[in-house]
């Protein structure tokens, strides 16, 4: 559902008024996600990580899944804040 109106925002609006907000929202919400299970497989299937946090509640894994959060929230506060330049023909 998350990136329906990433997809909308992008193609249907071409990034247009609020569907630049909207695109950069639901893909910082989409980006989150993918990091998320990303960290999730890698403390189950890297060695290393595993002896750190076999049972996926201990203090590295959840210190390494909120350095993801904090991060996609900023990247996330970036892309809404950022200005679009448009350019123009010379």
């Amino acid at each position: 559902m998350i990136l329906v109106l990433t997809f909308w925002g992008w193609y249907g609006r071409k990034l247009a008024g609020s569907a630049r907000t909207i695109y950069a929202v639901t893909a910082t919400i989409a980006l989150w996600l993918n990091l998320f299970v990303l960290v999730v497989q890698s403390f189950l299937m890297v060695p290393a990580l595993n002896a750190l946090a076999p049972n996926g509640n201990e203090p590295p894994f959840l210190i390494a899944q909120t350095v993801v959060l904090v991060a996609a929230i900023a990247l996330g506060y970036k892309a809404v804040k950022t200005k679009r330049v448009v350019a123009t023909a010379a």
